[in-house]
């Protein structure tokens, strides 16, 4: 489980930049403003998801054991 857990939580570190690029990408006019903030949402949910499969959102003493 351990394992699977630094998985998640390299893809969760993945997904922020995946969301950092696209910010970026419609900061400059490369992406129209509708597809980048359907690939935000897509990209916030995935992460927000990958977060929790990490155990991200566990009480410290939770995530001690």
């Amino acid at each position: 489980m351990k394992r699977l857990k630094k998985v998640f939580g390299s893809l969760a570190f993945l997904m922020f930049f995946l969301i950092y690029g696209t910010v970026g990408a419609i900061e400059h006019n490369t992406l129209s403003l509708f597809e980048g903030t359907v690939r935000l949402i897509i990209f916030l949910a995935l992460w927000v998801f990958f977060i929790y499969l990490a155990g991200g959102f566990e009480e410290y003493t939770e995530r001690k054991k």
